[in-house]
């Protein structure tokens, strides 16, 4: 989140709190909830004044979505019937996790100490696709984050060479940079900071800023347009959201 993080080994104090919408542990200035009726989550911070704001687009946390390749089919983890979804509470933290005759898929949350603070201050996310078929299968995902912190004052993404971008933009191979950032204002009160390379991270092929609805309804394939901003008119304004793409590679039976 605001500080990038070395992650050794963490002690973890973990309130957890039951609720219909699902499960929520907080920790340090970190919280999270897990929604067992749509198998997504929100995640908050605690600022300086006590205040938590999310750091994704929280009136529906549906729309920051995990998608899974296998061979020609695109599978969005929570809207398909093929697949059974559960939440639970894990010693580090939480996981969503879904199973299909072919393929089980989960998403672990563990929360994280950035090196110069005191208390958790950031989520580690770990997501792990299990071959249960007979046979090889090639396997890929795309993580769709749903922003908004950027939204509130125009500064919608910067990356340690870029300042704030206002068209599409996208990285891929060797350019794909450390981390990308999502402030809510020019002060960098709190904002959103995805690392994406570093010890114990696996660096994505891909990534894309766009807008939200364009990369939603492409589902997998998309085709970046650098002289486009983050509108789609006539509804979707000021719509921003990063596609992470993990490209798909041969996993035998019975591997992950």
């Amino acid at each position: 989140m605001r500080s990038r993080f070395l992650i050794a080994s963490l002690a973890l104090l973990i309130a957890v709190v039951g609720s219909a919408s699902g499960l929520e542990l907080t920790n340090g200035r970190m919280r999270l909830v897990l929604f067992d009726s749509t198998d997504r989550f929100s995640a908050f911070y605690k600022s300086a004044a006590g205040e938590w704001t999310p750091l994704f687009y929280s009136q529906d946390p549906r729309t920051t979505v995990l998608e899974v390749k296998a061979g020609n089919t695109v599978y969005r983890m929570g809207d398909t019937s093929r697949f059974q979804g559960a939440v639970t509470k894990t010693p580090n933290g939480g996981q969503i996790a879904w199973t299909s005759s072919e393929l089980g898929v989960s998403e672990s949350f563990s929360f994280a100490t950035s090196a110069n603070a005191s208390e958790a201050d950031g989520v580690r996310i770990t997501i792990q696709v299990t071959n249960l078929s007979s046979n090889p299968v090639k396997i890929g995902m795309r993580y769709l984050i749903d922003t908004s912190l950027g939204e509130q004052n125009r500064i919608e993404f910067m990356t340690p060479s870029q300042g704030s971008m206002t068209n599409e933009t996208q990285f891929t191979g060797a350019q794909v940079p450390a981390y990308w950032i999502s402030p809510n204002d020019s002060k960098m009160s709190v904002a959103l900071e995805d690392v994406m390379r570093g010890a114990g991270v696996t660096p994505p092929d891909r990534v894309i800023f766009a807008n939200w609805k364009r990369l939603n309804d492409s589902q997998w394939s998309y085709t970046y347009d650098p002289s486009r901003n983050f509108n789609l008119l006539p509804y979707s304004i000021n719509d921003s959201a990063v596609a992470l793409y993990y490209d798909p590679t041969d996993v035998e039976p019975g591997a992950s």
